[in-house]
């Protein structure tokens, strides 16, 4: 398997080569991070309404966007 980020394939028995960017957390957190930020928009930056538009605590909130943060870092 290949780090985040990286663009290293993987083959599975010998034959099909899997793109990395595949990598199904990597979309899972993605598609949170646009949703996120949609929601954030919407409220103006509104930390406090976009947790609860998005029914979480307010501080999943901002470890999600820390965890983005740091991706971006690493990247």
């Amino acid at each position: 398997m290949s780090a985040r980020g990286t663009t290293t394939e993987l083959t599975i028995g010998g034959d099909a080569e899997i793109p990395a960017d595949l990598n199904l957390k990597d979309a899972t957190q993605k598609a949170e991070y646009r949703k996120i930020m949609e929601v954030l928009k919407r409220v103006q930056y509104n930390k406090t309404k976009a947790a609860a538009l998005l029914n979480i605590d307010r501080k999943t909130l901002y470890n999600k966007l820390n965890l983005e943060k740091s991706r971006d870092k690493d990247n």
